[in-house]
């Protein structure tokens, strides 16, 4: 449920709208008419594949009340029962629409971007924070032009003291766009690696795009990781306070995470997560959470409770075998963090590794590739390999000799994988997230 009401919307943008124009509140915003429920206002936007205009009568028949058009597109006299609202630019508008909220409210946005890791820092920090403020954050990963507009005006509510929000980019500019529309009271940063790297030249030039979560001139502080690569890049163009952190500061042992602060040492009780990255994820978290006023303590009681965000690292059991559900997405560190995942599983059966291809590396893709495939040889038995990116992957292996089937085919990878996982074998499944490999766990 949105928290402003259809009066306030039209207020926002010149439209006269009273208390008897719409029957019921409204329920929801939405870009893609599958998304309308009753009550709804839809957003026809146009994109490189479609255009929402066209599904004006889907989303009338789904229940909008109300739809969003372009000046310039002919509705032919029909309006399907809706009310049209005639914009110019029905992206902007819905950006225009979240900064309009966002304002009204008094709560702080914390801004979280980085190469890897946003999804896991932004969950571990909101489950820190809401043990002792009124937080809220987006579901999933919405980061995106559209995605963080749309989270925005559908689940935050305007009584917030915090606002946990995750923002990513694949072009230049992207991020600078994002914090105009929330403006950033802290920004984190996690990492730079070689993530939506077809648009850019170095990795410097994603450090650079990365720190326009510095850029607006309300932020007042930013915390990063100075173990990250480029951090110097981003260290310098954080104007505003700056606190860093690192995995160098932390101690991770069953007997529980120390890290010092200030001089002193502190203790805080030990949690377990299947491979190492995520504690840095953890580690910006905490760092965070201290910056923001929660004291050890209170981090203590919380730190026991707090879990992965779905498909990441899940360990699921079906017919002997366990699945490692990591096919939120995949780039060469998280790839590499997954597989050291599976190579500390004990079991009595085979270390297999389901590994889709990594995508918009541009240049970068083969090397990539390359270094998960070596990085493998060392961590699994047996590689299945889906995607057409694969194949610097799959020469590694085969150039070691070692057992590797590539398909090109999703059925026939899972039908190979039937015949030859038996029970007692430990199977991670990752790959990019147009694949969809959670189908392998989900059909298995």
């Amino acid at each position: 449920m949105v928290g402003f009401s259809w009066q306030q919307f039209g207020s926002w943008f010149s439209e006269d709208i009273s208390s008897s124009d719409f029957s019921q509140p409204l329920s929801a915003i939405a870009v893609d008419s599958r998304d309308v429920i009753p009550g709804a206002l839809f957003f026809a936007l146009r994109g490189a594949r479609t255009d929402g205009h066209l599904f004006l009568e889907q989303a009338a028949l789904n229940g909008a009340v109300a739809a969003v058009i372009e000046k310039g597109f002919d509705a032919e006299g029909k309006n399907y029962g809706m009310r049209l609202f005639y914009v110019d630019d029905t992206l902007k508008t819905l950006q225009t629409a979240a900064k309009k909220w966002l304002a009204l409210s008094s709560g702080k946005v914390i801004a979280i971007t980085g190469s890897l890791g946003k999804t896991t820092t932004k969950g571990f920090l909101y489950q820190l924070l809401q043990k002792k403020y009124r937080v809220s954050t987006t579901s999933g990963s919405k980061n995106s032009q559209i995605g963080l507009s749309l989270a925005i005006l559908n689940e935050t509510k305007g009584d917030e003291e915090y606002i946990i929000l995750e923002m990513g980019m694949s072009h230049p500019g992207q991020i600078k766009t994002l914090v105009e529309i929330a403006p950033p009271y802290l920004s984190i940063v996690t990492n730079i690696a070689l993530v939506h790297a077809e648009n850019f030249e170095t990795l410097a030039e994603i450090a650079y795009a990365k720190a326009e979560i510095f850029s607006h001139p309300s932020t007042q502080y930013a915390i990063i990781n100075r173990g990250a690569a480029c951090a110097d890049i981003l260290i310098h163009e954080a104007h505003c306070e700056t606190i860093t952190y690192s995995g160098t500061d932390f101690t991770v042992s069953e007997e529980g995470l120390e890290f010092f602060e200030n001089g002193q040492k502190i203790k805080l009780p030990y949690i377990y997560f299947p491979a190492s990255h995520v504690y840095q994820n953890l580690f910006a978290a905490i760092t965070t959470a201290r910056q923001l006023g929660m004291s050890t303590s209170e981090i203590a009681t919380a730190l026991p409770t707090l879990m992965l965000p779905e498909k990441r690292l899940q360990e699921i059991e079906k017919k002997g075998v366990l699945f490692i559900n990591d096919t939120y997405n995949a780039a060469e560190e998280s790839m590499k963090g997954a597989l050291e995942a599976l190579s500390k599983k004990s079991t009595q059966g085979r270390k297999i590794a389901v590994l889709g291809h990594m995508r918009e590396l541009g240049k970068f893709s083969d090397e990539c590739h390359k270094n998960v495939g070596k990085y493998a040889i060392n961590t699994a038995d047996m590689l299945f390999c889906l995607g057409e990116n694969c194949q610097p992957l799959v020469d590694t292996w085969k150039e070691a000799c070692l057992p590797v089937y590539w398909f090109l085919d999703f059925n026939e990878l899972l039908e190979q994988l039937q015949k030859m996982v038996v029970p007692g074998d430990v199977v991670l499944v990752k790959g990019a997230r147009s694949l969809q490999l959670e189908r392998v766990v989900e059909n298995f």
